[in-house]
């Protein structure tokens, strides 16, 4: 049984528009507008993706354009030893080793998958390979009207077949 704390205060659905076949989107901005829209002091707001090849992640990254491509904002990452360092290696290697976008993948021989296809079907076995790294939901808490990320943290979507228009659902929740 769901009590009223467990209640979403809203439900949000949040069109969000890549511009590249791989691309970085970040939703800071647009998820705090959405916090001081319902005026939620404390409580929290879960962004859950419901798409199989994109995702949502949180991490310290540097503003980017609203349609720069997901390899030219780790170029932006802070240079800093460790996790920025790792996390642009693990990537690259990613690209150029696992999920290269022309190798080839069993998804894409429409001979032999014959389910869940659509008129111009894309071929995009890789982008579903990069979306298994991403996160499909994050979970943040509101502290005083304001999302409750780390100093440098942002929250942003990975599409990893674009362009295309998508939603993801936002729940926002309000403790007393």
């Amino acid at each position: 049984m769901i009590s009223d704390m467990d209640a979403p205060v809203q439900r949000i659905i949040l069109p969000v528009t890549s511009c590249a076949a791989l691309d970085l989107i970040i939703l800071t901005p647009r998820l705090q507008a959405i916090i001081a829209e319902h005026d939620i002091a404390h409580g929290r707001l879960d962004v859950y993706n419901q798409h199989t090849t994109s995702g949502i992640l949180s991490d310290n990254l540097a503003d980017v354009d609203a349609c720069g491509d997901y390899l030219s904002a780790i170029k932006l990452l802070e240079d800093e030893r460790g996790h920025h360092s790792d996390l642009k290696e693990i990537i690259q290697a990613l690209f150029e080793k696992i999920a290269r976008d022309n190798a080839r993948y069993e998804h894409d021989d429409m001979t032999k998958r014959t389910q869940n296809l659509i008129p111009d079907e894309r071929r995009n076995g890789w982008s579903h390979i990069w979306a298994a790294f991403c996160a499909q939901e994050l979970r943040v808490p509101i502290r005083d009207g304001k999302l409750g990320l780390g100093r440098w943290q942002q929250v942003f979507y990975v599409d990893c077949d674009g362009p295309r228009e998508r939603e993801l659902l936002v729940d926002v929740f309000r403790y007393s």
